[in-house]
Protein backbone atom coordinates (compact mmCIF):
# COMPACT_ATOMS: atom_id res chain seq x y z
CA UNK A 1 0.00 0.00 0.00
CA UNK A 2 1.49 3.39 -0.77
CA UNK A 3 0.89 5.96 2.03
CA UNK A 4 0.86 9.69 1.64
CA UNK A 5 3.43 11.81 2.52
CA UNK A 6 2.99 12.63 6.45
CA UNK A 7 2.05 16.00 7.46
CA UNK A 8 4.20 17.80 10.09
CA UNK A 9 3.08 18.39 13.31
CA UNK A 10 4.26 21.95 14.32
CA UNK A 11 7.17 22.42 16.56
CA UNK A 12 4.94 24.20 19.05
CA UNK A 13 2.85 21.29 19.83
CA UNK A 14 5.54 18.55 20.06
CA UNK A 15 5.71 19.04 24.15
CA UNK A 16 2.04 18.09 24.28
CA UNK A 17 3.16 14.84 22.29
CA UNK A 18 6.32 13.70 24.36
CA UNK A 19 4.85 14.34 27.75
CA UNK A 20 3.03 10.69 28.05
CA UNK A 21 -0.20 12.44 26.47
CA UNK A 22 -3.03 10.02 26.78
CA UNK A 23 -4.92 10.46 23.03
CA UNK A 24 -8.31 9.45 21.89
CA UNK A 25 -8.04 7.03 18.52
CA UNK A 26 -11.04 6.99 16.20
CA UNK A 27 -11.53 3.86 13.89
CA UNK A 28 -14.13 3.17 11.67
CA UNK A 29 -16.25 -0.16 12.70
CA UNK A 30 -17.89 -2.83 10.49
CA UNK A 31 -21.34 -0.97 10.25
CA UNK A 32 -19.82 2.36 9.68
CA UNK A 33 -20.38 3.62 12.76
CA UNK A 34 -17.26 5.13 14.74
CA UNK A 35 -15.10 3.64 17.60
CA UNK A 36 -13.02 5.65 19.83
CA UNK A 37 -10.47 4.53 22.38
CA UNK A 38 -8.10 6.03 24.95
CA UNK A 39 -4.38 5.10 23.94
CA UNK A 40 -0.82 5.65 24.93
CA UNK A 41 1.35 6.85 22.37
CA UNK A 42 5.10 7.51 21.03
CA UNK A 43 6.24 10.90 18.91
CA UNK A 44 9.14 10.54 16.92
CA UNK A 45 9.03 14.46 15.91
CA UNK A 46 7.28 12.77 12.44
CA UNK A 47 4.97 10.13 13.04
CA UNK A 48 3.02 9.14 15.87
CA UNK A 49 2.41 5.54 16.94
CA UNK A 50 0.04 3.57 18.92
CA UNK A 51 0.34 -0.22 20.08
CA UNK A 52 -2.29 -2.35 19.85
CA UNK A 53 -3.36 -6.46 20.06
CA UNK A 54 -3.99 -7.67 17.37
CA UNK A 55 -7.33 -9.28 19.30
CA UNK A 56 -8.89 -5.46 19.74
CA UNK A 57 -11.57 -3.52 17.67
CA UNK A 58 -9.83 -1.14 16.85
CA UNK A 59 -6.80 -3.42 14.94
CA UNK A 60 -9.71 -5.34 13.22
CA UNK A 61 -11.23 -1.89 11.65
CA UNK A 62 -7.86 -0.68 10.80
CA UNK A 63 -7.36 -3.62 9.26
CA UNK A 64 -10.50 -3.35 6.86
CA UNK A 65 -10.49 0.11 6.81
CA UNK A 66 -7.27 2.21 6.92
CA UNK A 67 -8.39 5.94 7.99
CA UNK A 68 -7.83 6.74 10.87
CA UNK A 69 -8.15 10.02 13.64
CA UNK A 70 -6.43 10.86 16.94
CA UNK A 71 -7.02 13.93 19.34
CA UNK A 72 -4.58 14.39 21.73
CA UNK A 73 -4.59 17.00 24.25
CA UNK A 74 -1.99 18.41 26.49
CA UNK A 75 -1.66 16.33 30.08
CA UNK A 76 -2.83 19.01 32.25
CA UNK A 77 -4.19 21.89 29.62
CA UNK A 78 -7.07 20.03 27.40
CA UNK A 79 -7.61 23.49 25.61
CA UNK A 80 -4.08 23.07 24.25
CA UNK A 81 -4.23 19.77 21.86
CA UNK A 82 -3.08 18.09 18.30
CA UNK A 83 -5.55 16.28 15.93
CA UNK A 84 -4.40 14.05 13.41
CA UNK A 85 -6.24 12.68 10.42
CA UNK A 86 -4.77 10.42 8.22
CA UNK A 87 -3.83 6.54 7.04
CA UNK A 88 -2.79 3.97 9.91
CA UNK A 89 0.23 1.25 8.67
CA UNK A 90 0.38 -1.57 10.13
CA UNK A 91 3.40 -3.84 11.43
CA UNK A 92 4.06 -6.74 13.60
CA UNK A 93 5.69 -5.71 16.87
CA UNK A 94 7.40 -9.64 16.97
CA UNK A 95 10.33 -8.62 19.64
CA UNK A 96 7.77 -6.34 21.29
CA UNK A 97 10.19 -3.45 20.97
CA UNK A 98 7.82 -1.03 20.57
CA UNK A 99 5.03 -1.85 23.37
CA UNK A 100 8.08 -2.08 25.90
CA UNK A 101 9.37 1.71 24.21
CA UNK A 102 6.09 2.46 25.79
CA UNK A 103 5.90 0.61 29.23
CA UNK A 104 9.41 2.65 29.63
CA UNK A 105 7.94 6.07 29.07
CA UNK A 106 4.81 5.77 30.76
CA UNK A 107 5.55 2.81 33.45
CA UNK A 108 9.56 3.44 34.34
CA UNK A 109 9.45 -0.24 33.60
CA UNK A 110 11.45 -2.46 30.88
CA UNK A 111 8.77 -4.67 29.66
CA UNK A 112 5.28 -4.11 29.42
CA UNK A 113 3.30 -6.50 32.12
CA UNK A 114 -0.35 -6.66 30.96
CA UNK A 115 -0.30 -8.80 28.08
CA UNK A 116 -1.61 -12.39 27.97
CA UNK A 117 0.21 -15.45 26.38
CA UNK A 118 -0.30 -15.78 22.63
CA UNK A 119 -0.94 -11.90 22.34
CA UNK A 120 0.06 -10.90 19.60
CA UNK A 121 1.15 -6.75 19.08
CA UNK A 122 0.97 -4.61 16.27
CA UNK A 123 1.95 -0.87 15.79
CA UNK A 124 -0.20 1.71 14.33
CA UNK A 125 2.15 4.14 12.40
CA UNK A 126 -0.09 7.39 11.59
CA UNK A 127 0.36 8.56 8.17
CA UNK A 128 -1.19 12.30 8.60
CA UNK A 129 -3.48 13.72 5.41
CA UNK A 130 -4.44 16.57 7.82
CA UNK A 131 -2.89 18.32 11.53
CA UNK A 132 -4.89 21.05 13.60
CA UNK A 133 -3.06 21.98 16.25
CA UNK A 134 -5.02 25.32 16.60
CA UNK A 135 -4.45 28.62 19.03
CA UNK A 136 -6.88 28.92 21.22
CA UNK A 137 -8.18 31.72 23.89
CA UNK A 138 -6.78 30.61 27.37
CA UNK A 139 -4.52 27.53 25.77
CA UNK A 140 -1.70 29.13 27.91
CA UNK A 141 -3.20 29.50 30.68
CA UNK A 142 -6.58 28.32 31.72
CA UNK A 143 -7.41 28.77 35.28
CA UNK A 144 -7.45 25.35 35.88
CA UNK A 145 -4.01 24.82 34.91
CA UNK A 146 -3.28 28.21 36.85
CA UNK A 147 -3.84 26.59 39.67
CA UNK A 148 -2.29 23.11 39.37
CA UNK A 149 1.18 25.22 37.84
CA UNK A 150 1.01 27.06 41.11
CA UNK A 151 0.54 23.63 43.16
CA UNK A 152 3.38 22.07 41.81
CA UNK A 153 5.61 25.05 42.50
CA UNK A 154 4.39 25.42 46.28
CA UNK A 155 5.18 21.68 46.45
CA UNK A 156 8.64 22.37 44.80
CA UNK A 157 9.27 25.12 46.95
CA UNK A 158 8.33 23.59 50.10
CA UNK A 159 10.88 20.70 49.66
CA UNK A 160 13.66 23.23 48.86
CA UNK A 161 12.70 25.15 52.64
CA UNK A 162 13.20 21.95 53.95
CA UNK A 163 16.52 21.03 52.14
CA UNK A 164 17.67 24.67 53.62
CA UNK A 165 16.27 24.32 57.19
CA UNK A 166 14.04 26.99 56.98
CA UNK A 167 11.43 26.08 59.59
CA UNK A 168 9.98 29.79 59.15
CA UNK A 169 9.27 29.30 55.27
CA UNK A 170 8.11 25.52 55.73
CA UNK A 171 5.33 27.22 58.63
CA UNK A 172 4.11 29.91 56.00
CA UNK A 173 3.19 27.77 53.65
CA UNK A 174 0.66 26.28 55.75
CA UNK A 175 -2.77 27.39 56.08
CA UNK A 176 -4.73 28.20 58.87
CA UNK A 177 -6.04 25.23 59.41
CA UNK A 178 -3.31 23.36 57.69
CA UNK A 179 -2.40 19.78 59.11
CA UNK A 180 1.11 17.76 58.77
CA UNK A 181 0.34 13.43 59.25
CA UNK A 182 2.81 11.47 59.57
CA UNK A 183 2.16 7.25 60.23
CA UNK A 184 2.54 4.77 62.22
CA UNK A 185 2.98 4.15 66.15
CA UNK A 186 6.59 6.25 66.12
CA UNK A 187 7.19 9.02 68.73
CA UNK A 188 6.80 11.21 66.13
CA UNK A 189 3.73 9.82 64.41
CA UNK A 190 0.23 11.46 64.22
CA UNK A 191 -1.42 14.80 62.83
CA UNK A 192 0.08 18.62 63.81
CA UNK A 193 -2.16 21.52 63.18
CA UNK A 194 -0.12 24.50 61.94
CA UNK A 195 -0.10 25.67 65.69
CA UNK A 196 2.87 22.59 66.03
CA UNK A 197 4.70 22.28 62.55
CA UNK A 198 7.01 24.69 63.33
CA UNK A 199 8.73 22.76 66.33
CA UNK A 200 7.92 19.37 64.67
CA UNK A 201 9.99 20.73 61.40
CA UNK A 202 12.86 22.11 63.87
CA UNK A 203 12.80 18.66 66.48
CA UNK A 204 13.49 16.62 62.92
CA UNK A 205 15.58 19.23 61.36
CA UNK A 206 18.22 19.20 64.31
CA UNK A 207 18.42 15.55 64.05
CA UNK A 208 20.28 16.22 61.06
CA UNK A 209 22.86 18.30 61.96
CA UNK A 210 24.74 18.30 58.16
CA UNK A 211 21.19 19.12 56.89
CA UNK A 212 18.32 16.67 55.66
CA UNK A 213 17.94 16.34 51.57
CA UNK A 214 14.92 15.11 50.22
CA UNK A 215 14.68 14.69 46.41
CA UNK A 216 11.87 14.87 44.39
CA UNK A 217 11.74 11.77 41.80
CA UNK A 218 9.13 12.47 40.41
CA UNK A 219 6.00 15.46 40.97
CA UNK A 220 2.27 15.02 39.77
CA UNK A 221 -0.52 17.79 40.15
CA UNK A 222 -4.39 16.69 39.68
CA UNK A 223 -6.95 19.92 40.94
CA UNK A 224 -6.29 20.73 44.54
CA UNK A 225 -3.43 17.64 45.14
CA UNK A 226 0.07 16.80 44.44
CA UNK A 227 1.43 13.83 44.62
CA UNK A 228 4.91 13.20 44.73
CA UNK A 229 7.77 10.56 44.98
CA UNK A 230 10.55 11.70 46.96
CA UNK A 231 13.99 10.18 48.99
CA UNK A 232 15.95 11.51 51.62
CA UNK A 233 19.35 11.15 52.43
CA UNK A 234 20.69 12.45 55.63
CA UNK A 235 23.79 11.67 58.43
CA UNK A 236 21.43 11.33 61.95
CA UNK A 237 23.27 13.28 64.68
CA UNK A 238 23.74 9.69 66.20
CA UNK A 239 25.92 9.10 63.43
CA UNK A 240 23.40 6.49 61.60
CA UNK A 241 22.46 7.05 57.75
CA UNK A 242 19.10 8.28 57.19
CA UNK A 243 18.02 6.80 53.61
CA UNK A 244 14.22 6.71 53.13
CA UNK A 245 11.75 7.06 50.37
CA UNK A 246 8.20 8.30 50.33
CA UNK A 247 5.13 9.03 48.95
CA UNK A 248 3.78 12.33 49.95
CA UNK A 249 0.53 13.71 48.83
CA UNK A 250 -0.27 17.29 49.34
CA UNK A 251 -3.81 19.35 49.60
CA UNK A 252 -3.84 23.11 48.36
CA UNK A 253 -6.01 26.22 48.55
CA UNK A 254 -5.72 29.15 47.38
CA UNK A 255 -1.89 28.48 47.34
CA UNK A 256 -1.21 27.14 50.46
CA UNK A 257 -1.06 23.84 52.05
CA UNK A 258 -4.22 22.38 53.46
CA UNK A 259 -2.91 18.71 54.15
CA UNK A 260 0.58 17.72 54.46
CA UNK A 261 0.21 13.59 54.30
CA UNK A 262 3.98 11.44 54.30
CA UNK A 263 4.25 7.84 54.41
CA UNK A 264 7.31 6.31 54.59
CA UNK A 265 9.63 3.22 55.51
CA UNK A 266 8.42 4.02 59.68
CA UNK A 267 10.34 1.11 60.56
CA UNK A 268 13.83 2.56 58.99
CA UNK A 269 12.53 6.38 60.73
CA UNK A 270 11.84 4.86 64.03
CA UNK A 271 15.31 3.35 64.23
CA UNK A 272 17.09 6.27 63.45
CA UNK A 273 15.13 9.08 63.95
CA UNK A 274 14.10 7.97 67.28
CA UNK A 275 16.47 5.58 68.02
CA UNK A 276 13.82 2.39 68.86
CA UNK A 277 14.22 -0.77 66.80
Amino acid sequence: MNYPKTKLIPKSHHDILTDRPIGHICTVRADGRLSVNPVGLMFDGEYVRVSTVKTRVKYKNLVRDPRVAISIPHRNNPNRYVEIRGIAELTDDVDRSFINSVARAYMDVDVYPFDQPGDERATITIHAEGVSAPNIPLEDAPPAAREVEVNKRVARDFVAAINRGDVSAVVDMYAEDGVCWTPGSMPISGTYDRGQIGSFTKHILRAFPEGLNLTIKRLTAEEDRVAIEAESHARHVSGKQYDNQYHILMRLRDGKIVEWREYMDTMHANAVICGQV
